[in-house]
């Protein structure tokens, strides 16, 4: 029989029916909810149209303050808006309703966005456009509408384009049920084409229809079956504005979402050169005084009222065509990091030695041009028209080398950084960040076309590249020294300048003129970025036995540039590296990069000798094996056996193996940014053994 417990006797029982003990409530939020929010909704819901209308605009002033906001929504903000407000009698009730809506997805996260599209928004979405769209067609209608309420039609439009805007960004599957809605893009389209409707109406409806083509690829199968839509947008992109870009923008979006083919009507009407022209001029007429002024352009055209906005989202664009053009198979080669690839074991085994074949290439493709055959270069260099390296046959300009003849020079006049110019204001520097973005693209597809440049590779003889070489010097000069020298603590610039600096280095070889000093700039760079991963991991508790793991998870708060920055930084070292007859250039990268390895935790370490005070993250560390793979693959190179075999490389990277192999276990695969991060370190693994075996059956040969 089992024991009474006495204790349970005297213990009270919870009351079914009474609720959870109410949370002690902040006097200020109490007086505040009880002066501001209670009575603007309450009157909200008023039987005067005049009172509801004040109510709702006093509302949406609100809901600009956080904690109004907050008190608001907890107080079935939503749910008299959706079943009321929006839905009233009364005009700027309507428009005060629909400027709610918009505030809150402005102030709001992503969230509230999928809250409104759970709540059927999207119903009552198509209604107001379908409403106003008829306005548009009806010039009678209009014309009343105009006439009894101008400003308010206009307020309504700016909200929904704004509304639509933001549930567009919200997340792909709302992305792509407005692009379905049969008002779309008939409503935007409709704005655009009516002329008493405002110039920053317009603006915002073709942003909106840009942000839309960006989301979804189902609003390019409809606009290319509608024949007049893409008149209209054909129309548009003559504007020297905001809204031509904008337009020019949109077809580029069309273009590769639904691929067309050569023969297709679309492609003869909007390739990419003419696009990538109209684009390049737009930005020439920009940089000719490096602002512009509303009222007429240069070329007696009318501006934009937001000049700013126009040249930013040109550059955007251009980027964005030069990256697909790469994707697209115009550029031949992937330009991550190197690799290496053993030979087969039969060619060791059999003696057969691979240097031979690189000689004979070498002497294949070495070719001493006479002085006509310079000046028939250089001509074409000057013209408009470039050569197919394999036959000499000049071909059509396709969109690849109008980048490299005339969109790169114009992108390189904005990237003079914006405390050398006269104009020093965010603009200007929201021009300069997106024209070194777009060079950037560049520059990387320029790299992928031309294949990454190696020592056993001759001069440039294509014109092409000798036009790039030309360009990619004036950039190196104007944009990435003088970042260098600045010492500056802008790690995004600083990020971008690094991987611009790595596709040039990358693209032109032995080509591109150094002052010296560059590689030394880039380990100090290397440096400084790293002590900041360093400030990360100094938090992690147990430092003494904190491995890479701790430092990679540490820095998974920093922002993206820092956590790159290093392995650019790298990069760039390793493409520097590979400059023939530079023997103590590469002697101090090689040295270096070990030195970067080394810095690696070391595992098997029971002495007291110190640990590294900031551990090489592992992004790093793959880098850095990635750029000796390929400095040093081949005996053949003049500096392999002054460096890499005199210095005893080929020991210190016997003996940092340990170390490589204890990183890639350290490195979490089953989160989203480490997944790739452990494949890249799995496979620094395996090629370090590979090259291992490699460079001492080459040392055995020689």
């Amino acid at each position: 029989m089992g024991k009474l417990n006495r204790r349970s006797k005297h213990k009270a029982r919870a009351d079914p029916v009474a609720g959870r003990p109410p949370k002690p409530v902040d006097p200020e939020t109490e007086a505040l909810q009880n002066s501001k929010i209670l009575p603007a909704l309450q009157e909200l819901t008023s039987p005067d149209p005049s009172s509801r209308s004040t109510a709702a605009i006093a509302i949406a002033n609100l809901i600009e303050h956080d904690a109004c906001r907050r008190l608001l929504l907890k107080n079935q903000l939503m749910r008299v808006v959706m079943d009321q407000t929006i839905t009233d009698s009364n005009m700027e009730v309507v428009v005060a309703g629909w400027g709610i809506l918009r505030n809150l997805a402005l102030e709001e996260d992503s969230g509230f966005g999928v809250h409104l599209y759970r709540q059927d928004l999207l119903t009552p979405l198509e209604n107001v456009l379908k409403s106003i769209v008829s306005s548009l067609q009806n010039p009678h209608e209009l014309e009343k509408v105009l006439s009894s309420s101008r400003y308010k039609i206009w307020e309504l439009t700016q909200s929904v384009i704004s509304l639509v805007g933001s549930l567009t960004a919200t997340n792909q599957e709302i992305a792509n049920s407005i692009s379905k809605l049969s008002s779309v893009p008939v409503f935007h389209l409709c704005l655009l084409d009516e002329s008493r409707v405002p110039v920053d109406v317009k603006e915002a409806a073709i942003l909106c229809l840009h942000s839309i083509s960006e989301e979804s690829e189902l609003l390019a199968e409809r606009i290319t079956n509608v024949p007049e839509w893409l008149d209209q947008l054909g129309r548009l992109i003559e504007d020297s504005n905001l809204i031509g870009v904008a337009a020019c923008a949109i077809l580029q979006n069309v273009s590769l979402d639904i691929e067309p083919t050569n023969e297709s009507p679309f492609m003869n009407a909007y390739s990419d050169i003419k696009i990538l022209s109209i684009l390049t001029e737009f930005v020439r007429e920009h940089a000719a005084s490096r602002t512009c002024t509303n009222g007429t352009a240069t070329n007696g055209k009318p501006t934009q009222s937001n000049p700013g906005a126009a040249v930013d989202l040109a550059l955007q664009t251009i980027a964005s065509m030069a990256t697909s053009i790469q994707e697209m198979g115009e550029a031949t080669s992937e330009t991550g990091g190197a690799e290496f690839h053993e030979p087969l074991d039969e060619e060791m085994v059999n003696g057969q030695d691979t240097e031979d074949a690189i000689k004979g290439e070498e002497e294949k493709g070495q070719h001493n041009l006479t002085a006509e055959e310079e000046d028939n270069d250089m001509e074409i260099v000057t013209s408009g028209d470039f050569m197919d390296a394999s036959d000499g046959t000049v071909i059509e300009e396709d969109a690849m080398s109008y980048i490299v003849k005339s969109t790169t020079p114009v992108l390189a006049a904005l990237t003079i950084p914006p405390a050398e110019t006269s104009s020093d204001d965010a603009s200007s520097q929201e021009t300069y960040t997106n024209a070194l973005s777009a060079l950037n693209n560049i520059a990387w597809t320029v790299s992928g076309f031309f294949g990454p440049v190696t020592p056993a590779d001759s001069s440039a003889s294509s014109p092409m590249h000798l036009t790039w070489i030309t360009h990619a010097n004036t950039i190196w000069s104007n944009a990435i020294l003088p970042v260098l020298s600045s010492n500056t603590a802008d790690l995004s610039l600083a990020s971008l300048i690094a991987s611009l600096a790595w596709a040039l280095s990358l693209s032109t070889g032995k080509d591109l003129a150094l002052n010296g000093d560059e590689h030394l700039k880039f380990m100090s760079l290397y440096q400084a970025s790293l002590s900041l991963v360093g400030q990360g991991t100094s938090q992690t508790p147990n430092a003494n036995t904190t491995t890479t793991s701790s430092s990679s998870s540490s820095t998974s708060s920093l922002p993206p540039a820092a956590q790159d920055l290093p392995a650019k930084c790298l990069g760039v070292l390793g493409t520097l590296a590979l400059r023939p007859s530079s023997i103590p250039l590469n002697l101090q990268i090689g040295t270096f990069l070990l030195t970067v390895l080394q810095s690696l935790p070391n595992p098997s370490n029971t002495s007291n000798i110190p640990q590294p005070a900031t551990p090489t993250p592992p992004a790093a560390a793959i880098e850095a094996l990635d750029q000796l793979f390929q400095i040093y693959a081949d005996a053949a190179y003049d500096y392999d056996a002054p460096v890499f075999q005199s210095q005893g490389f080929l020991q210190h990277l016997d003996a940092v193996q340990g170390q490589v192999k204890a990183m890639a276990k350290s490195v979490d695969g089953r989160r989203g940014r480490e997944e790739e991060l452990r494949k890249r370190a799995d496979e620094a693994v395996r090629e370090l053994g590979r090259f291992l075996k490699y460079k001492k059956a080459e040392r055995g040969k020689v």
